[in-house]
Formats: structure tokens, C-alpha cells, sequence
């Protein structure tokens, strides 16, 4: 590949119908930076942390005033009651979340498809697939769009740190890691709470642990047990409304923000924190945010980062050079990431002219739109169950690990028979035929393999010679 096609292709998702030579394509690169939008205009109609809450609220006014939950006399009445109401809400929004959730990936694709700073969408996605929530789990479906447009955009040209604050405290990343569900020990609730109802509370570290093995140090950054059982101390009180159940919920005001990020001091552990060695006084709610501020500048996470960031535009097999000047870079400027993202562009490292990367399926359908200037669907779902169907559903992952980013996790014959089976079914889609050698000259300047050009030479027609093109190796790597 020439440099113009790998600017295009490995830093972005390819070229909008063709490769536009460039005498600086690392300035070309860099450029988008200068003028990207956290929140474009193709974002404007999806729905937000605001909007689903004021939805939820006036589903609840409607419960209320209808009457339908209303469960008669008697001691339990009112205990009933509320756990029906509570019931009703989170099944409202599991019900308008799988439509939040339809709308969100196809403004998400809408953008990556047409984007004119294809590289920014990449690292937005990047970073998304990095504090990785999956709308598997019912409740964080109508949230795991917001948490990418709300609380990973706007920070990918900012600190680390506050990227990593701004996540943590997303209520989709809450409900995915359970900490909607965690209660000091030694709490206002718990010390207040009958043998019976205490029983149930309790502390849950999965937030904790994650942030310290897949979100900041790594899994061999340095923690220990008992710093991850210390941390998830630290992160007690923070919840969301409306979500958390039983006698968590009934301290709760039902009613104030729903599905909104909380804190409650009455579930928080109090005392002083030790974690990596270092000693927090609890300052109650500022007290997360003071130990991610000083995750984010730990050596470890600078290391884990600089390494996932290499890896993912300069190959699996990144030389250690970069890693160690990323690194390097990360520690001097307290994680400044637009610093590491001029270091991965001026990289020599990256711009290795053979392949580095095997795309993932959602990198593969992004750049057929893109380098065939194809419409988008017309039915909400079809981008969904395109990427479902060939195993990367947006936003569902199978672990908090997000999807892997190593060629062996998606090249394999299935993997290649399922794109080539989509490579028909979307040339068959498309309304207008597309001649495949002028696309194929358009977005790979440099040239096809002879056995690609051969390949394409002996289709019966031209639908099927853009289905070859679709599934070429030049096409289906980057």
C-alpha cells in the first residue's frame, strides 16, 4: 500500500470511493483532529442520558396516575406496591431501550460511513471498544449508545484521566459492572438495616476490578486483592436512580432522576482508603475520582495504553520502539492523548507498506459503504443484524474485555465464508451496479495481487465482480 491508501485505510475506514493521493497524508491525518466534532449533526436525534431519563419520569407519572399497580390493604400493601412500580419502570426501560439502542447504532454507522474525519471515528471507536459495556445485560441496552456519544466523545482529545472519570461514572458502565447493586459494609443502610434486609447488601467489586485490570494497569500492572476489595470501598455510593433493587432502592428517591448517574451517601463505606500504597482520606463523593486521577498517571497504565494503541494501528507484532516512545510520551504529559495520537501518526512503525491488520467486521461493512458510497438502509435494523450475523453486534461484546483486536480473534474459514456470503447479499442490495477494476483502481492505486485482478477478470458479471473485490484480501485487511 502507498502511504495516501494507508492513511485511508489503517488510520480511518477507507476511502469514500476513492483514494485521493496526498503529498501529506500524515498531515492529512492530524488535520481532523484540528476540526473534530464531538457532537455532529448525524448525533443530534439520538437519545441522551436527559432524554431517557424525562422519558422514564413521565412513564412513572403515567403509572402512578392510572392506577395499575395499585395492590389493595393490608401491612404489605405499600411494600408490594412499590416493588411492582420499581418492576414496571425497568421493564419500560428495557422495552424503550431496544429501540434507543436500534437508533443509536445506526447514527453511530450513519457517521462512520460518511464522515469526512474517518481517523477520529476510529479512535472514538477505539476507546469505546476500551471501556467496553455490553447491551447483552437487559437494562444497559438503552444506555450503551449514550455512553459512547456522551461520555467517550467529547474526551478523546483531552487527558486520559478524564476520559476515565467520565466513563466510570456513566450509568451504563454502573449497571454492566453491578455497582448499582454495591453497599458498604459499614454503611449508613447497612448499620441501619433489620438481620434480614442486611443479609442481601453487600459490597461488589467487579467495577473495581476492571477499571484496575482493563481500564487503567492492566493485568499484571502491579494490584492486589486487596487493593481491588480497598477501591470497590472507595466507589460505594455511587449508583444509579431508579435501578437499584430492594432495600437499596427504598432509600432512594423513585422519582429524582431516573437513570441518571447518583451518589448516596447512606450506601457508602466510610474510613480512610490504602490502594497501590497510597493512603485517601474519604472525602465521600470526590474520593473515586481522586483515585482514577492518579490510575490514569500510573506507569502501568501508560504502558497498558501506549501498548493497545500501538497495537491497534501498527499490527499485532508492534515493535517495541513504539510502544517505549509512547510510553514515554504518555508519562511526560500525564496521559495528553491527542500528544499520543501525533506520535502514532508520525510513527514509522505505522506506515509499514504491507497489511498490519485483518478488519473486524464492523471496520469491514464501514469501509464497503464508504468505498462504494452506498445508502444507508432504510430499516433501522439491518446494519444490526449485518454485524450480528458476521459476530461483532455493536455494543455486545461477550466480555468488560471489549472485542479483541488481534488478527487471530476474527480471520478464520467461517469468519471469511461469512463475509464473502455479505459480500453477495449487499452487491445484490445495492441500487446501482458498480463496475469493480475502476472501484478497485480508485481505492487500491497501488494494485491488486494477480490473483485478484484474475479473479475479477473471469466473474460472470458485475455484481459478482464487486462480491470478489468485497471479499479480496486487499478489501478485508488494512
Amino acid at each position: 500500500m502507498r502511504n495516501s491508501e494507508i492513511a485511508e485505510n489503517r488510520f480511518g475506514y477507507g476511502a469514500r470511493g476513492k483514494v485521493v493521493r496526498r503529498d501529506n497524508p500524515q498531515g492529512f491525518l492530524l488535520a481532523q483532529m484540528e476540526g473534530y466534532d464531538a457532537r455532529p449533526a448525524a448525533l443530534h436525534a439520538m437519545p441522551t442520558l436527559e432524554s431517557i431519563s424525562a422519558e422514564t419520569r413521565a412513564h412513572m407519572a403515567q403509572l402512578r396516575k392510572s392506577g395499575a399497580i395499585e395492590t389493595g390493604s393490608g401491612k404489605n400493601a405499600a411494600f408490594i406496591r412499590d416493588k411492582k412500580f420499581a418492576n414496571a419502570v425497568r421493564s419500560h426501560m428495557r422495552t424503550s431501550g431496544r429501540d434507543h439502542y436500534d437508533k443509536s447504532v445506526m447514527g453511530r454507522f450513519a457517521l462512520a460511513t460518511q464522515s469526512d474525519a474517518p481517523f477520529m471515528e476510529r479512535i472514538v471507536h477505539f476507546w469505546s471498544n476500551h471501556f467496553a459495556v455490553s447491551a447483552e445485560k437487559s437494562l444497559v441496552i438503552g444506555f450503551a449508545g449514550s455512553m459512547e456519544f456522551e461520555a467517550v466523545r467529547p474526551y478523546v482529545l483531552g487527558k486520559f484521566s478524564n476520559l476515565l472519570k467520565s466513563v466510570e461514572r456513566h450509568p451504563a458502565m454502573l449497571i454492566y459492572l453491578d455497582q448499582v447493586q454495591s453497599v458498604g459494609p459499614n454503611s449508613a443502610l447497612t448499620m441501619r438495616a433489620n438481620p434480614a434486609a442486611r443479609r442481601k447488601l453487600g459490597l461488589n467489586e467487579n467495577l473495581a476490578r476492571e477499571i484496575l485490570e482493563l481500564h487503567t494497569l492492566g493485568v499484571n500492572g502491579g494490584y492486589s486483592q486487596e487493593d481491588v476489595t480497598e477501591f470497590a470501598r472507595a466507589l460505594t455510593g455511587r449508583t444509579v436512580g431508579a435501578l437499584p433493587r430492594g432495600t437499596i432502592a427504598r432509600t432512594m428517591d423513585m422519582d429524582h432522576k431516573p437513570g441518571l448517574t447518583q451518589y448516596h451517601a447512606a450506601l457508602h463505606e466510610p474510613g480512610t482508603r490504602r490502594i497501590l500504597g497510597r493512603s485517601y482520606r474519604d472525602t465521600g463523593e470526590r474520593l473515586a475520582d481522586q483515585i482514577l486521577d492518579d490510575l490514569a498517571v500510573h506507569p502501568s497504565t501508560a504502558r497498558f495504553i501506549s501498548a493497545k494503541l500501538a497495537r491497534h494501528f501498527a499490527g499485532d507484532d508492534v515493535p517495541e520502539s513504539l510502544i517505549k516512545r509512547l510510553t514515554e510520551v504518555y508519562l511526560k504529559t500525564d496521559g495528553d492523548l491527542p500528544s499520543l495520537y501525533h506520535v502514532l501518526v508520525q510513527a514509522q512503525e505505522a506506515w509499514r507498506p504491507k497489511p498490519v491488520k485483518y478488519k473486524q467486521p464492523w471496520e469491514w461493512l464501514v469501509s464497503v459503504y464508504r468505498g462504494a458510497e452506498a445508502d444507508l438502509p432504510v430499516k433501522t435494523r439491518q446494519i444490526g443484524n449485518i454485524l450480528r450475523t458476521l459476530g461483532q453486534p455493536v455494543w455486545r461484546p461477550g466480555s468488560p474485555a471489549g472485542y479483541g483486536d488481534r488478527v487471530i480473534d476474527w480471520i478464520g474459514p467461517d469468519a471469511l465464508f461469512k463475509r464473502a456470503e455479505m459480500a453477495n447479499l449487499l452487491t445484490a442490495q445495492l441500487p446501482r451496479a458498480v463496475d469493480a477494476e475502476p472501484l478497485a483502481a480508485a481505492l487500491f492505486p497501488a494494485g491488486l495481487s494477480r490473483k485478484t485482478a484474475a479473479a475479477l477478470g473471469s466473474a460472470d458479471n458485475r455484481r459478482q465482480a464487486l462480491a470478489m473485490l468485497l471479499a479480496s484480501p486487499e478489501f478485508l485487511q488494512r
